[in-house]
This record gives C-alpha cells, sequence and structure tokens, in this order.
C-alpha cells in the first residue's frame, strides 16, 4: 500500500482515489477525469499529482494576471482548457 495520497482532483476539488489496475479518477462522476494507467499504485499516484499541481499552479497564475489586468479570474474555465493536455478523460481499458 502507498504511503503517497492523491492531490484531489484539480479541475473539480473533489477527493481522487486509486481505481482499476492503478489509475488515479477522480470521485465526481460528473467530473470523469482519470490519470494515466501505471504498473504500481504508487507511480500512478505520483503521475496524477505531478500533472495536478501543474493544472493547479498554471490555474492560479492565469487567474492572478486576469485579476492584475481588471479581467474576470474564470479558474474553472482554465482548468478546462489545461486539462486535456495533462490527464486522460477516457476510463483506462
Amino acid at each position: 500500500m502507498s504511503k503517497t495520497k492523491p492531490l484531489p482532483c484539480p479541475w473539480c476539488g473533489r477527493r481522487a482515489v486509486v481505481e482499476g489496475r492503478y489509475y488515479v479518477a477522480c470521485t465526481k462522476n460528473a467530473c470523469r477525469v482519470f490519470g494515466p494507467c501505471r504498473n504500481d499504485q504508487e507511480t500512478a499516484i505520483c503521475e496524477w499529482n505531478r500533472v495536478a499541481a501543474i493544472v493547479i499552479h498554471w490555474s492560479k497564475e492565469v487567474d492572478r494576471v486576469r485579476q492584475t489586468a481588471g479581467l474576470e479570474t474564470p479558474f474553472k474555465a482554465c482548468r478546462e482548457l489545461i486539462g486535456p493536455r495533462g490527464m486522460s478523460v477516457k476510463r483506462p481499458t
């Protein structure tokens, strides 16, 4: 059993859990975000956490820049744009 815990889903904030053949998934059914399938639980969690941290960082940075410019801060919209590049939204087989 891995000592590392998955970070919350960067798109919706819900809890993420290890499922199936070692991949991390968001627990919110409507979110349907899954990390990459790996050979062991520790690697799957590390991959999920790496991508989650990147998405959270850049989402906050975009919000900071937009706020400085006096624009709205669409944190959720930014996460939706970044998401498809970093995480798979299809359930691994």
